[in-house]
């Protein structure tokens, strides 16, 4: 199914409220962005979160990686949401 302008925003935001309607899921968000399209979430935790996270979007888990400041990510690749997992707490700017 094709998402025009109108309804796109609608069913990621109900996507989105699906989602943290899960505590576990809820638990770890620290920041949410949107886009044309697709929703952006920062989680703190690790690979069980990610785990969970590829699990609830159906997405593809990448490998993980370290940033400049040592912390470890785990990026999840779903349809219209894009879920960045970083061990430790993810530093607000």
């Amino acid at each position: 199914m094709q998402h025009d302008a109108t309804t796109a925003p609608t069913d990621l935001t109900r996507r989105y409220d699906e989602l943290l309607g899960d505590p576990v899921l809820a638990e770890g968000v620290q920041r949410v962005r949107t886009s044309t399209g697709q929703l952006s979430i920062e989680v703190a935790g690790g690979r069980t979160e990610a785990r969970a996270w590829r699990d609830a979007v159906h997405g593809l888990l990448r490998p993980p990686w370290t940033d400049r400041y040592g912390r470890r990510h785990w990026l999840v690749i779903g349809r219209q949401i894009v879920v960045d997992v970083i061990a430790g707490e993810v530093a607000r700017s």
